[in-house]
This record gives structure tokens, C-alpha cells and sequence, in this order.
């Protein structure tokens, strides 16, 4: 018996255990990562954990050579089987997965919406019961029966109600209990078969060479291993016909990435079970050549380490499973603070009573407020209290700074939005009505223009608001440029509105745009994803438009606006609503640009920086349209 591997062996097994259900919680405990190829990967982890809590003891007693019941060494020898098959075929399941939602995302299937969980649950059953099937099949009568006694050492069927502990655990019993069965007359007759059911439990004592080598290995094993490299090498032939097209789509673009990692992670099994193979198919080919124990002992350990690898693996290349990994590791398991404090102790706390407040911490909270309070009395309280009035003080010169601030900025904003008022009024020189006020909340007529006489006086007696009104309304004009000042989005084509606000949307790259954006259909009455690659950002620009003229406006509203009645087949058109996902997704993307904001009343409305860009974006149409 090596001692040195089953010392490995069993820190390899724990270090399985907990890698493989820190990444069973992280997917649980965070919903973002719930998509179909984790749940696979999740399944993945479960076969793993079986190989740390059952396969990885099971090696470690065949290494062992216990002398065993048959069928108890047959089902040691049978459950690493099954789980290795498991995780052959979840492989061919996740690569066949992403072979088809790379390629056919576009196309008139649309496979991602079709493919559920409960669809996920049926294939993962159907791994599980051909794994049993295939691992399981040597109890079936593909073993070794007839040769499994030829192992054992010589000895004699003794009353087993009093030592069949000693002979399935050691290799020989001891001598007083031999002397006493050999005198007791009803041990000396026993049948055949009582004998041939003991002997010496490992892998070549139950399983053929060839069972091992043609069955395992070339048939469950080399054949699936092939047929996903093939998938791969489609998958990335078709990723290179897209690119010279055209470049990749940011949702291709990670499931491309993806699918190099589950690649690596196919890599990484043929690297780790390739040695243990090898020498099964060395001992076929030459049986009576010398066979090294320490070797075999490294191939098996080489072949668990696997299962370690997996996990390692998909979070090194999956950034977002990395930092779940390391937060769930650190704040749920370690119970670290989530948030870490500056240096240094704080200025309202004596550093006395910061000292007493973590000495408490380590032997105990309650004893630790004592001794911090009591602490703090000794050290003084008016030092504690002038360091928290100068904090104070700096706080309030800090906050009336930034009301000076807010100020300001707010009569800019009046200044601002006064002159564009003027241009409506002043651009034919007579008062009218603007056609919607700037601020998209107010529909009130222009201030008053100046009469003739404020037109007529000096600059040094006209009224300061008409002074201002006039500074800023040339500064304006002054600045000219794309823009044309007083045209709101209700001044302006639609369609070229929407065309520009969307291109402004996409050039900008802050809006935050779906996975799934090239794979999903609109509403019920559409049959297909959308053909242009931009619609998320047209219909941002639709929303904001919409949102401008009438606000208010929330995700069911959004449903009715965006339905249809269209039908392709022979039935009587039906109004059917438009995707609540999608227009949740749309009004989420504009609130991270800050241009969208809930109502108190309900729904959505614009933010004052968004009617600003809008109307910028509405000027810079109207001059265009102009110049053409």
C-alpha cells in the first residue's frame, strides 16, 4: 500500500468537495448566472463532487487490494464508471449546445427560445441513466467471475458469523482463529462457490483488458471525444466565415469566447485520462510485461485531478463566475466584512476606545463595548467631542459648497432654457406660442417679449432679465455650429429623429445592450428575430421620443404601443401585445444613461438631462434638414 498516494488522494478529495459546491451555491445564490450552459456546468459539479465524496475512496481501497466479496468489489470498481461516462456525454450535450446556439441564432429556428429548464432537467436524466447503463453493465455478466477466486490467498470458509470482518478487511486472519476453525469439524465441508467468491479487489481482477480498452475506451470514451472536436472545429468555421463578413456581434462575441472555454475544458479531460488509458491499452497489447504500481497510482490520481480542473478552469475564463466565485468564498463562507474601513481609527472615537472595540472583537462583543466604553471615559470625552465638531464643521462647509453649486448650475440651466424661449418668440419678432416648451413638462406661451422701448434704450438701462435673456440668446447664436436653438422634437421628421438619436445612442456605447438581442423575437405575431443588428437601439430612441411627447408612459403601455395585428397564416387577425421583456430592457438601458427616471405617478418619465438631449439632438436634425 502506497501511503503517499492515499494522503494525496484524500487532500485531492477534499479540495474536489469544496471547489465543487462553492460553485453549486454561487450559481444558486446568483441569479445573473442562471442560464442554460451553467445549469449544465452545475450538473457537471455534481458528477465531480461524486468523485471527491465516493469515487476518490473507492480508488483508494482498490489501491489497497483488500480481500473483498466479489460483488462488492465489483460495485467499488463499477461507480467511477459511471460517473467518468456522465461527464463524457455532459460535454457532448454542452458542446452540442453551443454548436447550435451559434449557429442557428439567426436563421428561421430560433433555438435559444425553445431550449428550458425543465428541457435542460430531461437531458441531464437521460446522461445520468445511460452513465448507469454503461457504467453499471459489468454487473450484468461482462466481468471476471471465474477468474476473481484464482487472486485470492489459500484459505478456508470459516463460521463467518464470527470472522467475516477479518477476512473482508485484512488479507490474512489471525492464527487462533485459524487453529480454532480448523478444529471445528463443520468448517471442513464447504462448497466451491463459497470459495470463489473471495479474493484480492482491484480494477484488473474484475475488468478484462479488453473490456477496458475496446468498450471504455475506444467506444464511451475516444468516440464522443471526437465528435466534439468536430462540433468545435465547425463551431469556429463558422465564427470565421461571420467575422469576414462582418464583425462579430457582441452576444456571438461571448459565446464565442464560451465556447473556447468549454474547448479547454474537453482539453483538459482528454490530457487527464489519456495516461490511465495508455496503460490499460499497454497491458492488452503486452501482459506479461512489468507493470509499475507507482505509475498506475499517478495515472489514477492525474485522471481525479480533473474534476478539480473543471471548475478551476471556467472561472479563470468566465470573469463574472470568478468574482461570484470569490465573493460567495469570501463574504459567505469566510464571513468577511463586504465592506473594508479607511485607515485608521474614527475621528468622533477616542483611539483609546477604538483599541478596547477590537479587543472586544476577538474575545467577545459584549466584553468588547465595555472595555470601549469604559476606555473611552478614562481617555476623555471633550476630545472626542472637539474631533466630531471639526468633522462637523467640514461637513456643513462641504455641503453648502455643493448647494453654491446647485445654484449655479440652476441659473445657468434658467438662463439657458429663458433664451431659447426668446428665439421662439423672436425669430419672426412677434409673440406666438412655442410649439412644446423645452422641458416637456409646461406648454405655456413665451415670456414677454421687451417692448419697443426697452429696444430702443441704452444697454445701461434695459431690464437685467431682457439683458440676460439677449447675452445668453447670442452666445448661442454665437456658438451656431449643428444646432439650431428653440427646435424641440416635436419640430422635427420623426423618422429622422429616431434614425439620429439611435446612431447618437450606438455611437456613445454606454447604452447596455442584451445578450440576447440577436436571438429574440419582438412579440407573439412575429415569427422571426429582427433582420437589422440595431434595432435595441431604435427602439431606445422610439421609447425616448415617446416618453418626450407623452410621459408617464410605463412597460404595459409600451406592450400595446409596440403590438400588432399581423398574421401569416389563414385565422382572423388578433391585436396581440409586444415583449414586456423587451420593453423593460429598453426603459432599464435608459435609466443607466440617466435619461429616463420612474414617475411618482407611475411608469417612466424623461429627466431633465434627457429633454436637454434630445432637443440638442432635434437642433442638429433640423439644421441638417435645412442645409440638404
Amino acid at each position: 500500500m502506497d501511503i503517499g498516494f492515499v494522503v494525496l488522494e484524500s487532500i485531492l478529495a477534499m479540495a474536489i468537495i469544496t471547489i465543487n459546491l462553492l460553485v453549486c451555491l454561487t450559481i444558486y445564490l446568483h441569479k445573473e448566472l442562471r442560464c442554460i450552459t451553467n445549469y449544465l456546468i452545475v450538473s457537471l459539479a455534481v458528477a465531480d463532487l461524486g468523485v471527491g465524496a465516493l469515487a476518490i475512496p473507492f480508488s483508494m481501497v482498490l489501491s489497497m487490494e483488500y480481500t473483498l466479496y466479489f460483488y462488492t468489489c465489483l460495485f467499488l470498481t463499477c461507480f467511477p464508471l459511471v460517473t467518468t461516462q456522465f461527464s463524457i456525454l455532459l460535454l457532448l450535450v454542452i458542446a452540442i449546445h453551443t454548436h447550435l446556439k451559434l449557429k442557428f441564432s439567426n436563421r428561421q429556428v430560433i433555438y435559444p427560445l425553445h431550449v428550458k429548464k425543465r428541457w435542460v432537467m430531461i437531458v441531464v436524466a437521460f446522461c445520468w441513466l445511460l452513465s448507469l447503463l454503461i457504467g453499471l453493465s459489468p454487473m450484468m455478466g461482462w466481468n471476471r467471475f471465474q477468474q476473481y477466486g484464482e487472486t485470492r490467498n489459500k484459505t478456508t470458509a470459516i463460521s463467518f458469523q464470527k470472522a467475516v470482518f477479518v477476512f473482508v478487511i485484512q488479507d490474512k486472519p489471525p492464527r487462533d482463529l485459524l487453529s480454532q476453525a480448523y478444529r471445528d469439524p463443520k468448517n471442513l465441508s464447504y462448497g466451491h462457490g463459497q470459495i470463489e467468491h473471495l479474493g484480492r479487489c482491484s480494477f484488473t481482477s474484475i475488468f478484462s483488458p479488453e473490456f477496458l480498452v475496446y468498450f471504455i475506451f475506444l467506444i464511451c470514451t475516444l468516440l464522443p471525444l471526437a465528435a466534439m472536436l468536430g462540433i468545435y472545429a465547425d463551431i469556429f468555421r463558422v465564427v470565421r466565415e461571420h467575422f469576414r463578413s462582418r464583425p462579430l456581434w457582441p452576444a456571438k462575441r461571448k459565446e464565442m469566447q464560451m465556447a473556447c472555454t468549454l474547448l479547454l475544458l474537453v482539453g483538459v479531460f482528454f490530457l487527464c485520462w489519456m495516461p490511465l488509458h495508455l496503460i490499460y491499452f499497454i497491458q492488452l497489447l503486452c501482459p506479461s510485461c512489468e507493470q509499475y504500481e507507482s505509475l498506475e497510482h499517478l495515472a489514477v490520481l492525474l485522471s481525479h485531478l480533473n474534476s478539480l480542473a473543471n471548475p478551476l478552469v471556467y472561472a479563470l475564463r468566465k470573469k463574472n463566475v470568478g468574482l461570484a466565485l470569490r465573493s460567495v468564498f469570501l463574504y459567505r463562507v469566510l464571513h468577511w466584512p463586504s465592506v473594508k474601513t479607511c485607515c485608521g481609527p474614527s475621528p468622533k472615537v477616542h483611539p483609546q476606545a477604538e483599541e478596547g472595540r477590537k479587543e472586544g472583537k476577538e474575545g467577545g462583543r459584549e466584553e468588547g463595548r465595555k472595555e470601549g466604553r469604559e476606555e473611552r471615559r478614562e481617555g476623555g470625552r471633550e476630545e472626542g467631542r472637539k474631533e466630531g465638531k471639526k468633522e462637523r464643521k467640514k461637513e456643513r462647509k462641504k455641503e453648502r459648497k455643493k448647494g453654491e453649486i446647485r445654484k449655479q448650475e440652476e441659473e445657468k440651466e434658467s438662463e439657458s432654457t429663458s433664451a431659447l424661449r426668446w428665439a421662439n418668440c423672436l425669430g419672426d419678432f412677434r409673440l406666438r406660442e412655442p410649439s412644446s416648451s423645452l422641458g416637456g413638462k409646461s406648454r405655456g406661451h413665451c415670456l414677454s417679449p421687451p417692448s419697443t422701448r426697452d429696444w430702443a434704450r441704452p444697454k445701461s438701462r434695459r431690464r437685467p432679465l431682457v439683458e440676460k435673456n439677449l447675452a445668453t440668446l447670442g452666445a448661442l447664436r454665437g456658438a451656431g455650429g449643428n444646432t439650431m436653438p428653440g427646435v424641440t422634437v416635436k419640430d422635427v421628421n420623426q423618422q429622422e429623429f429616431v434614425r439620429a438619436l439611435a446612431a447618437f445612442l450606438k455611437k456613445s456605447g454606454k447604452l447596455k445592450v442584451p445578450e440576447w438581442v440577436d436571438t429574440v423575437k419582438l412579440a407573439k405575431h412575429k415569427e422571426l428575430a429582427p433582420y437589422d443588428e440595431n434595432w435595441f437601439y431604435t427602439r431606445a430612441a422610439s421609447t425616448a421620443r415617446h416618453l418626450y411627447l407623452r410621459g408617464g408612459a410605463g412597460v404595459g403601455s409600451m406592450t400595446k404601443i409596440y403590438g400588432g395585428r399581423q398574421r401569416n397564416g389563414v385565422m382572423p387577425s388578433h391585436f396581440s401585445r409586444g415583449s414586456k421583456s423587451v420593453a423593460r430592457r429598453v426603459l432599464q438601458a435608459l435609466e443607466g444613461l440617466k435619461m429616463v427616471e420612474k414617475d411618482q405617478d407611475g411608469g417612466r418619465k424623461l429627466t431633465p438631462q434627457g429633454q436637454r438631449d434630445l432637443d440638442r439632438i432635434a437642433g442638429q436634425v433640423a439644421a441638417a434638414s435645412k442645409k440638404h
